[in-house]
C-alpha cells in the first residue's frame, strides 16, 4: 500500500502496517478408481478419488522480512457417482454426487490489512482450513416428437464443511472483518421449463420457473448469524419462425429475492431484478438480412440511484455471396448508449451496490468466409447468434 509524497506529487510511499508479500504454492495430486455398469436403458458409474493438497505460503513485510509460513497438507478420499437413463422416447433422467475440495484464497490467507474502504477493514487468516463440499444434482428431460412438446427440471444441492464465512467486529462504526470456518452452509437450486408449440403455424412459446435457498454462517461481535437468502423467478418466452426468412422472439423475467438474519442487528432485505428482450432478424432481400435485438435490464428496491433500467439495443446488417461462404457484416452494439453495470452485496453487516463502468456503443465491420459448404441450407436457422 502506496500513500501519498507531498514531496514529489505522487503516491510512492509505503505504509508498512498495510504492506506485505505472498509467496503462495498450492498442488493436488489424485489417484482415481472407477467402475462403469451399463444395462439397455441404464448406465451406473462409481469411482473413488485419493487426493493429496497442499498449501505452502511465506508472509514478507515491506522489509522484505519473513512474517509467517503456512504450510498445509491435506488428505482426502473423494466419492462420485453417476445414473443416468435414456429410452427409446427420448427420456433421460440423471443423478450426479461428487465431493470435492477446495483450498483457501490467497486474499483470504494474507494477513495484512486492507484499508480501501475506511469503514469496512478486511484481514485474512493463515489459519483456515480448506473447504470440503458434497455436491448432488438431479436432471430430467422430455421430449415428445409427436407433438414437439420439450420438459425438463433440474434440482441441485451442495452442502459445505470448513467453509468461509466472515466473522465481524464493529469498533466505533467501523467494520473489522476476518474470514473464519464455517461449518452447514448450503445451497439448493431447483426449477422447471416446459416449451411447445402453437395453433399458429411457427410459434413456440415456453414457461419455467426457477427458486434458490442460500444458508451461510458469520458472527457479528462473537455472535453467530445464520444468513437465508431466497430468490424465485418465472420467465415466459415466444419465438416465432417462418421458413428461416423471418425470425422473432420475446423474453420476458423477473426475480424476487429476500434475505433474513438471525441476529437483530443485522440487515435483512427484500428486492426485485428484471430481464426482458426482444429480437427480430429479417431476410427481406435474398442474401441480406437484418438483425436487430433489444434488451431491457432493472431493479426495484435498490439505494437510490442505482434502481436503474438499462435498454440494450444491438443491430446488424448481414450481407451473403458465393452460396453463403462470405458474409459481410455491419455491426452496432448498445446503440443508445446506456451500457452499465450494477452489482448488490447483500450480507448479515452491510448491503452494497456498486456500479462499474462497462464497454458502451460501438460500430464493427466483419468479414467472414466458410471452408466448406456443409450445412449451407441451415445458416438461417438461427440468424439471432449473429447479433452480438
Amino acid at each position: 500500500t502506496l500513500s501519498y509524497n507531498p514531496l514529489n506529487n505522487t503516491y510512492d510511499a509505503v505504509v508498512p502496517d498495510f504492506s506485505n508479500t505472498l509467496e503462495n504454492k498450492t498442488w493436488t495430486q489424485t489417484a482415481r478408481l472407477g467402475l462403469i455398469y451399463n444395462r439397455t436403458e441404464w448406465t451406473y458409474n462409481f469411482g473413488l478419488g485419493f487426493q493429496e493438497t497442499g498449501l505452502d505460503a511465506s508472509t514478507f513485510s515491506s522489509a522484505g522480512i519473513n512474517t509467517n509460513n503456512i504450510d498445509k497438507r491435506y488428505y482426502n478420499i473423494l466419492p462420485r457417482l453417476n445414473i443416468s437413463f435414456r429410452n427409446k422416447n427420448k427420456h433421460t433422467l440423471q443423478l450426479n454426487y461428487n465431493a470435492n475440495v477446495n483450498l483457501p484464497s490467497v486474499n483470504d490467507l494474507q494477513p495484512v490489512q486492507n484499508n480501501s474502504n475506511p469503514l469496512y477493514q478486511r484481514i485474512g487468516n493463515p489459519e483456515l482450513e480448506a473447504r470440503k463440499s458434497h455436491r448432488m444434482s438431479v436432471n430430467f428431460n422430455t421430449f415428445s416428437a409427436d407433438n414437439n412438446k420439450y420438459w425438463n427440471g433440474y434440482f441441485l444441492v451442495n452442502y459445505a464443511l470448513d467453509d468461509v464465512g466472515n466473522s465481524i467486529n464493529y469498533v466505533d462504526g467501523v467494520q473489522y472483518v476476518q474470514p473464519v470456518n464455517v461449518d452447514g452452509n448450503y445451497y439448493i437450486n431447483t426449477g422447471t421449463y416446459f416449451g411447445q408449440p402453437t395453433k399458429l403455424k411457427g410459434l413456440r412459446m415456453g414457461y419455467g420457473i426457477n427458486l434458490s435457498i442460500s444458508h451461510n454462517t458469520s458472527f457479528i461481535n462473537q455472535e453467530k448469524n445464520l444468513t437465508n437468502r431466497y430468490n424465485f423467478g418465472p420467465n415466459a418466452n415466444f419465438s416465432y419462425d417462418i421458413d428461416d426468412k423471418l425470425n422473432a422472439g420475446i423474453y420476458v423475467g423477473v426475480q424476487f429475492s429476500k434475505v433474513n438474519n438471525s441476529q437483530p442487528s443485522a440487515l435483512d432485505n427484500k428486492y426485485f431484478n428484471f430481464s426482458n428482450s426482444a429480437s427480430l432478424s429479417y431476410e427481406f432481400i435474398k442474401n441480406t438480412r437484418i438483425n436487430t435485438e433489444l434488451n431491457h435490464n432493472g431493479a426495484a428496491g435498490r439505494a437510490d440511484g442505482f434502481n436503474n433500467n438499462v435498454f440494450l439495443l444491438n443491430a446488424g446488417l448481414d450481407q451473403y455471396f458465393m452460396q453463403r461462404r462470405i458474409t459481410l457484416s455491419l455491426k452496432g452494439f448498445d446503440i443508445l448508449n446506456q451500457n452499465t453495470n450494477i452489482d448488490r452485496t447483500v450480507n448479515g453487516s452491510r448491503i452494497e451496490d456498486i456500479r462499474f463502468n462497462s464497454i458502451t456503443r460501438y460500430f464493427y465491420v466483419s468479414l467472414n468466409y466458410k471452408i466448406t459448404k456443409v450445412g449451407s441450407k441451415s445458416e438461417k436457422s438461427n440468424p439471432r447468434s449473429t447479433v452480438n
